[in-house]
């Protein structure tokens, strides 16, 4: 697919293949838990604008807004039977097909290309009694099938003035409001279905608003799930951007 053309990868990318157990043990530092996330764009008129997730009021950090994905912040492992349980699960054959699977299970759209690593992983501790947990997340930039193929067909979703849209969480499909002038079916052409244990709304939102912590109808205030993930939201701006600067010598 041309796609691989586009944009090659600058980073050896050769352990995403690996199974999780594996990648732990191949790091020089100690690593309990392997934790990823997504950073999902769609690109509009060379803009592009990330899909970022709010956490359900009924989980831990309530209304708060990260990437979809594991962990974040604080870490919420469980210990069970002496087994980790986190965003990498023993089961994945694959740290790749980890990243496929918390998108399918989160976003309900079905992830096809991971074009890069974001940053170099982060590192933070937990203490759950006496025992001291070692986790890294791993931040990707991931391309999916149903954004893919709107943005080739150059369909609908493919042209946009301004403005954002938002989404209510749903295994049905997502009820949608449009802010400012976009026209429908521009950034909510792409069909996002949250599961509303985990996640009550979503957002496209640009490079700007993550900088500023608002965005959506009126702008309203970004509260993230640490500073860690907005920073890390910003790092795949910059990826992001080069894919866009990779397609056009095509």
């Amino acid at each position: 697919m041309y796609r691989l053309k586009e944009m090659p990868p600058v980073r050896a990318m050769n352990f995403i293949h690996a199974p999780p157990q594996a990648l732990k043990d191949a790091y020089p530092d100690p690593t309990d838990a392997l934790c990823v996330r997504a950073a999902i764009f769609r690109t509009m008129n060379d803009d592009p604008y990330l899909l970022v997730l709010q956490r359900a009021s009924t989980d831990s950090m309530p209304n708060r807004w990260e990437l979809p994905g594991g962990m974040n912040g604080e870490s919420r492992l469980l210990l069970v039977a002496d087994r980790l349980i986190g965003g990498v699960d023993d089961q994945d054959d694959s740290i790749k097909n980890a990243v496929y699977r918390e998108i399918k299970e989160e976003t309900g759209l079905t992830a096809v290309w991971i074009v890069q690593e974001v940053g170099h992983g982060h590192r933070w501790q937990d203490v759950k009694g006496e025992k001291i947990i070692h986790n890294l997340y791993l931040t990707f930039v991931v391309e999916s099938e149903e954004i893919e193929l709107l943005e080739r067909a150059g369909g609908e979703g493919s042209k946009t003035t301004t403005g954002l849209t938002y989404g209510e969480a749903t295994r049905s499909a997502p009820t949608t409001a449009t802010a400012n002038v976009t026209t429908p079916n521009e950034l909510d052409a792409v069909p996002v279905k949250l599961s509303d244990a985990e996640h009550q709304r979503y957002l496209w939102v640009s490079e700007d608003e993550i900088a500023m912590k608002c965005g959506g109808a009126g702008l309203q205030p970004l509260e993230f799930t640490s500073e860690e993930t907005r920073q890390a939201m910003l790092q795949a701006f910059a990826v992001q951007r080069e894919v866009i600067r990779a397609r056009k010598t095509v």
